[in-house]
């Protein structure tokens, strides 16, 4: 009975435990725990779902307020998770957290809603031909493997008299690796070239702008110190 006890005890502390980590985005479709970020590739698939309803207003579509609607939830989780953060993690979100984008750019009565099914249409046909990106695309992941195995051996020396463990991998944006911000650098840029070539200047432009304005890729052109995805004009 004693041993029930102790049982029991143990998993209603770690309910709470979960519980208490929750962080949930509603608007959004998100929810998880602290080790889990909120991620694009779902809300992209939220707002092609809900492209074929009439829920929502051209308006939603445009990519400035589907950046806004990510970095709301970007905060919620910072709020939501501070308590379980390390020091590390409070100073990064703190330092990186994305400012909310001015709607003023999206054009009234601009018909965004398809132009959003036309865009993500072929950024899926895109997906499935990408012959051109395999080369600088295991260039990236090579780099990132050597970068987590760095990070780890790193965090296993400073951790050996500190038992606090991170919430979330930061080797991403921990290190800084010229290497890194080249080869994601050089990715984007072909698939850049590939959107232009097959969708059109517009479907580059519109994911340029969704891009270069998202977070993380926002996080990464700041710890890169280069803009690495915003368009440009001309």
């Amino acid at each position: 009975m004693l041993k029930l006890f102790f049982v029991i005890i143990t998993l209603t502390t770690l309910v709470k435990s979960e519980d208490a980590a929750e962080w949930i985005c509603e608007e959004i479709n998100q929810m998880g725990n602290c080790s889990s970020l909120p991620k694009i590739p779902p809300l992209i698939r939220m707002m092609e779902i809900k492209s074929n309803t009439n829920e929502y207003p051209d308006a939603f579509y445009c990519p400035y307020s589907i950046v806004n609607m990510n970095t709301k939830c970007i905060h919620t989780y910072f709020l939501s998770c501070y308590d379980h953060m390390t020091e590390e993690e409070k100073t990064f979100f703190s330092e990186n957290l994305p400012m909310f984008d001015d709607l003023s750019f999206c054009i009234p009565n601009r018909p965004y809603k398809k132009e959003f099914k036309e865009h993500s249409a072929c950024l899926r046909e895109l997906a499935i031909s990408n012959d051109q990106l395999d080369e600088p695309q295991k260039e990236w992941q090579l780099n990132l493997e050597r970068q987590k195995l760095m990070y780890e051996l790193q965090k296993f020396e400073e951790m050996e008299n500190d038992q606090i463990t991170d919430i979330v991998d930061l080797h991403f944006w921990r290190l800084h690796d010229q290497k890194k911000c080249q080869y994601f650098k050089d990715f984007m840029r072909l698939r850049y070239i590939q959107m232009r070539s097959r969708c059109g200047m517009k479907t580059e432009k519109f994911f340029r702008q969704l891009l270069g304005n998202i977070w993380p890729m926002s996080a990464l052109a700041n710890n890169c110190e280069v803009d690495l995805l915003s368009y440009h004009e001309g």
